[in-house]
């Protein structure tokens, strides 16, 4: 039966991705640490395993441009190409053509335009003559002389792939390619002898096999390389040919050689000339499958290359799973949290008295299963620093600035959901602290700062949150600058008085920018914007910090996990409701004649010296008070884009772990409110969007969200 290979191509795009994501980031790392081979090991076990799992799939594109690009960095771990800046250019927009490829191919769209571009700067640094470059062996000699001084040997190989050998990741074609490379005269002559009628061919077998003579100035071990990953159970030999050269050549070579160390007295040469003698052939045949399993093992220490992806992958003590699959299972465990507490809050109805063993064991089971379920989906945030390195890299240059990347916590985990979504947040962020807050060089020197700028990113855990920061010692942001810019574009009036947060916070406003001109880098005012949106979708917060002169640090908080919401609940007349906590600053309760009316602008109350609106949700949502009396109300003060918001409520319920529901898939978006989750008792309660509120209490009555008065 043959296997449809289809169903594992999406395991193959999402393994490629990585292989990228490692190769980007030990070349950046190569940069300033070309003596590091490990790194360089790194870059080629990546691009090996995506040569091998793409023939596998039958993606040849992917396949023949990892086979040129792999050629060359084998010449980069033999250390007979330099590594520059040029090249680790060329190598990274390698990696983007790559991913171009593997996308093309996932999208069924057009492969990219500048392909043939980098296929010629490769070859161009390989130096493989025009004939090489289709990596097609058709068994045609090919004849090269060779340097001078230089012993050219002869070598015949066998090659006998195992019948597994294509589910290992592996086409014979590109091996017999490798070994081609290697040669000054090649034929490959294939053995098809044992190849059954077609009606018996078993389609996942390899019944081929070939002999290959060629004649090559490279060492044996570069013979025996070639075959390093191929899977344990394929055979292949590589015999001698040419017998070593003669010692009168040598000596004629060296002719100032002592008289003492004539060849016929020199024991090293008498144990050469024993080697090939007839004898000595008979034992090396004999010995010939030890010795090829030693040169493989020889290989793998000598390149720290381990094993074959294929083989890797099937060793590997980690399990894909589909993210769906992996949803749709902690959507469940919520079902059973849920469920749990709706019968914990039965037996209290009936049974206030008596306390039940069983059931506070099962809440423990319960809640452990959703903390282990949840730890799932947790990952690193360190790919999405990683990005940023290329980012920052590719924009300095652009920019003539020089800048250098410092990263903290990049193991701290987050929400696989969240990290896939933070990365446009991050992207622009880091764009703009290169293009707007790095100064030039000769600015930073005149303002007696090193020629170097400093970008800082950390990520760290903080009472239940995830915050990133991103911090640089550039000019910093200009306070007066964005005020008037402000000013000018109507977003604020010269009568509003505002704290240096609030004006920081003015750089989110679409369309704002303070850039002169527009460039492909920045200057129509999108990116901050954009920022701001995405950091509010993943329920979070961003604040800024600066001086001027000196740097600014953008600080953004974001829940863990968009599965479960750590809550305020709340009591609003007959209706319950949960605060996101990451929002809430305080609770407190009020004196009656504190709350202050404002002709035509709503409520306010002074807090600290500081005039903070009042948001009575029964009136902003339209929902039936059930009669109390309002000023015995609490205010539950929360805090949105550093500007601060009294929420009116009856009653605080406490402190509560939430599984969030999505108002979006099942009914329609409801302004101000974030979604929804069903109480232990059965209720459903909103999930307030706190910026969606405040939103809306612009709206309807009159107050403004962007002034620090009413």
């Amino acid at each position: 039966m043959q296997i449809d290979m289809n169903r594992f191509r999406a395991a193959f795009y999402e393994e490629a991705g990585e292989h990228l994501e490692n190769m980007e980031g030990a070349l950046l790392q190569l940069e300033s640490a070309s003596d590091d081979p490990e790194l360089l090991n790194t870059i080629f076990r990546a691009a090996h395993s995506i040569k091998g799992a793409s023939s596998t799939f039958g993606i040849e594109q992917v396949a023949r441009f990892t086979h040129v690009l792999e050629n060359l960095l084998d010449r980069l771990r033999e250390g007979e190409v330099i590594v520059t800046s040029e090249l680790i250019q060329l190598l990274l927009n390698s990696t983007d053509v790559l991913s171009a490829l593997i996308d093309a191919e996932k999208n069924e769209s057009a492969p990219p335009e500048n392909i043939d571009m980098i296929l010629d700067a490769l070859h161009k640094c390989t130096g493989e003559p025009e004939s090489a470059k289709s990596g097609v062996v058709d068994g045609t000699p090919q004849s090269e002389t060779a340097s001078d001084g230089e012993e050219v040997v002869s070598y015949e190989v066998t090659f006998l792939p195992s019948e597994s050998f294509f589910l290992f990741g592996q086409n014979p074609l590109y091996l017999l390619a490798d070994l081609k490379s290697l040669s000054n005269e090649f034929q490959a002559v294939p053995n098809v002898s044992k190849l059954p009628a077609i009606e018996e061919l078993d389609p996942e077998k390899c019944y081929i096999s070939w002999t290959i003579h060629l004649t090559t100035a490279q060492p044996e071990d570069a013979v025996h390389d070639v075959f390093m990953f191929v899977d344990d159970a394929t055979s292949y030999e590589v015999k001698r040919l040419t017998a070593p050269a003669p010692p009168e050549s040598k000596q004629a070579v060296q002719s100032d050689m002592p008289a003492e160390s004539a060849p016929g007295e020199d024991p090293e040469n008498e144990v050469k000339q024993s080697v090939d003698s007839p004898a000595a052939d008979a034992q090396e045949e004999a010995k010939a499958p030890e010795r090829r399993q030693a040169d493989r093992r020889s290989g793998d220490e000598r390149r720290n290359e381990g094993v074959s992806v294929a083989t890797s992958s099937i060793s590997r003590e980690t399990v894909r799973v589909d993210r769906e699959r992996l949803d749709k299972m902690i959507n469940q465990i919520g079902e059973l949290v849920i469920g749990t507490s709706m019968v914990e809050q039965d037996w209290m109805r009936h049974h206030a008295d008596l306390e039940s063993p069983a059931l506070v064991q099962l809440g423990k089971i319960v809640r452990d299963l959703q903390e282990m379920s949840l730890s799932l989906r947790m990952v690193p945030i360190a790919a999405s620093f990683q990005k940023m390195t290329r980012i920052i890299r590719d924009l300095s240059l652009r920019l003539g600035k020089q800048v250098r990347l410092e990263t903290e916590g990049e193991e701290t985990e987050l929400d696989k959901t969240v990290v896939d979504q933070i990365g446009d947040p991050l992207l622009h962020m880091v764009r703009n602290s290169v293009d707007h807050g790095i100064e030039t060089v000769e600015e930073r020197l005149a303002a007696g700062k090193s020629a170097e700028g400093l970008i800082c990113l950390k990520a760290y855990h903080q009472g239940g949150n995830f915050i990133i920061e991103i911090q640089d010692d550039g000019r910093g942001l200009d306070r007066d600058k964005i005020l008037q810019k402000a000013i000018d574009r109507e977003i604020v009036s010269e009568s509003d008085v505002l704290s240096d947060e609030e004006v920081y916070g003015l750089i989110f406003a679409p369309g704002f920018s303070t850039a002169e001109q527009v460039t492909d880098v920045s200057g129509r005012g999108v990116g901050m914007d954009v920022v701001r949106r995405n950091v509010e979708a993943l329920q979070g917060s961003i604040s800024i910090r600066s001086v001027k002169g000196q740097g600014c640090r953008m600080i953004v908080r974001l829940p863990l996990t968009l599965a479960i919401l750590d809550g305020l609940l709340v009591q609003v007349g007959v209706n319950s409701y949960v605060i996101p906590l990451l929002s809430v600053v305080e609770s407190i309760k009020p004196d009656p004649d504190e709350i202050r009316s404002v002709l035509g602008r709503g409520e306010v109350i002074t807090l600290r010296g500081e005039v903070v609106p009042l948001m009575r949700l029964n009136r902003i949502l339209n929902m039936p008070t059930g009669g109390e009396p309002e000023d015995e109300n609490l205010l539950v003060i929360v805090e949105d884009q550093g500007r601060k918001y009294a929420l009116v409520v009856h009653e605080l319920l406490g402190q509560q772990q939430v599984v969030i529901k999505n108002l979006e898939a099942n009914f329609q978006k409801v302004p101000g409110v974030a979604g929804a989750t069903i109480l232990g008792d059965g209720r459903v309660a909103l999930i307030l969007d706190i910026n969606g509120l405040c939103g809306l209490v612009g709206r309807t009555s009159g107050i403004s969200d962007s002034t620090g008065v009413v």
